[in-house]
């Protein structure tokens, strides 16, 4: 019984010890600029040309703790390239892969890149340039309110492929974090701080492959499907005083003076709006009680695609980069991981930006309330008094839409 005891108590710790071990994550990179300059011992400006924008060390305008830097572009209308090795290799086999790093763009940006590219171990630094190849490329890119993408584009068979739908970046002054995951069931997610932004499958998101899912070509949409989200109300009737012209003979206008007949001929009032017209009526429209959405056919399993069980791994990542080009120069880089955790970069991302938070937000608040003023002000009204934050806005689902309906978790208990 003794011995008994001794051999279980012995295969629990072992199983702990395994777990322990098991828990531990993989760091692939971890950079926070926060060891003054030592890093330009890390970062390597590239040679290939003469004339790429200067980067230093910056806590931004607002921070936490003036000790916290992050790496600001310095110049505008310039190109950047920076870069540096891994302190891993990243080999991602049976493991997922996450990125995340953050991004403030203080300068108000209005045209600019804000992404990273991961490349093979053995990038040559001294000459990265935009033909350099990458095998991930991942951050967001702004220029005009038209293009607010975060680009996710991934390596597959010797090729570059863009995600068939970005997910829209953030382009105000304030740190946000941007994080992709990818995990080894070929699914992956993005996320923008605490918000998870796309989610789905590779095969289905990015044209690497034949897609995993496709429509059903044979479905078709149901006849008793309502798409019209509003309809005529059936008991609006047009007002007896609806009807009225679009011009009417001005009552008030006088003769003038020196009008003669003889040479001007004879005179007649002017035209002018009416401004009892109201112009064509129609039905107040009110909510569809039969509306049902809008239809979208079933997916089914794509009979061309061909499985590609690692098309989630990365073998031999080593260095990654700032390949940029900026108008007007200003953006802050920090807090960089690269690991295997997913969990782990989220504690990470947390307690790096735990103290910054509060501060911005208090800052964000103040201009949605000069925002406010400034439009009510133009409006004739007062708008919400000081000390008064504004209701929380609700995002836009059109620009929220994901790409796949199926979550990571499903897809795992699918396979």
């Amino acid at each position: 019984l003794i011995m008994c005891r001794l051999q279980c108590s012995f295969s629990v710790i072992l199983i702990i010890s395994a777990l322990q071990v098991h828990s531990e994550p993989t760091i692939y990179l971890k950079e926070t600029f926060d060891d003054g300059d030592a890093w330009k011992e890390r970062w390597v400006q590239s040679k290939h040309k003469d004339d790429y924008g200067e980067w230093q060390l910056s806590h931004g305008k607002l921070f936490a703790d003036e000790n916290d830097m992050g790496l600001k572009t310095m110049q505008d209308a310039r190109f950047y390239s920076l870069s540096r090795k891994f302190d891993k290799v990243v080999d991602n086999k049976d493991k997922p892969l996450v990125i995340v790093y953050t991004v403030k763009h203080e300068q108000d940006i209005d045209c600019g890149g804000g992404y990273i590219k991961l490349m093979l171990e053995n990038t040559d630094l001294e000459d990265f340039n935009s033909d350099t190849p990458y095998r991930i490329m991942f951050g967001p890119d702004i220029c005009g309110p038209e293009k607010r993408a975060i680009h996710s584009i991934l390596w597959h068979d010797g090729k570059n492929y863009e995600k068939r739908k970005n997910a829209i970046a953030m382009a105000d002054i304030f740190t946000h974090a941007y994080k992709l995951i990818i995990f080894p069931n070929n699914s992956y997610e993005i996320w923008v701080n605490n918000d998870k932004e796309a989610y789905g499958r590779l095969e289905d998101d990015w044209t690497m492959t034949e897609p995993l899912h496709i429509d059903d070509p044979d479905a078709k949409k149901p006849d008793d499907w309502d798409e019209r989200e509003f309809i005529a109300n059936p008991n609006s009737t047009k007002p007896d005083d609806w009807d009225q012209p679009e011009t009417i003979i001005d009552k008030d206008a006088v003769k003038p003076a020196d009008w003669d007949d003889d040479m001007d001929g004879e005179w007649e009032p002017p035209v002018i709006s009416n401004p009892d017209y109201k112009g064509e009526w129609g039905p107040e429209q009110i909510p569809n009680p039969d509306y049902k959405g809008r239809w979208i056919p079933p997916k089914i399993q794509n009979p061309k695609h061909v499985p590609v069980p690692e098309l989630y791994r990365y073998k031999g990542l080593g260095t990654i980069g700032f390949e940029l080009w900026q108008v007007k120069s200003g953006t802050i880089f920090d807090n960089i991981l690269i690991t295997d955790d997913p969990e782990y970069a989220k504690e990470f991302i947390d307690k790096q930006l735990e103290a910054l938070r509060p501060i911005e937000k208090v800052e964000s608040d103040k201009l949605d309330q000069e925002l406010y003023r400034d439009i009510a002000g133009r409006l004739g009204g007062g708008g919400p008094p000081k000390g008064e934050e504004p209701e929380e806005s609700t995002k836009d689902d059109d620009a929220n839409e994901v790409e796949s309906e199926e979550t990571p978790e499903n897809i795992k208990e699918e396979l």
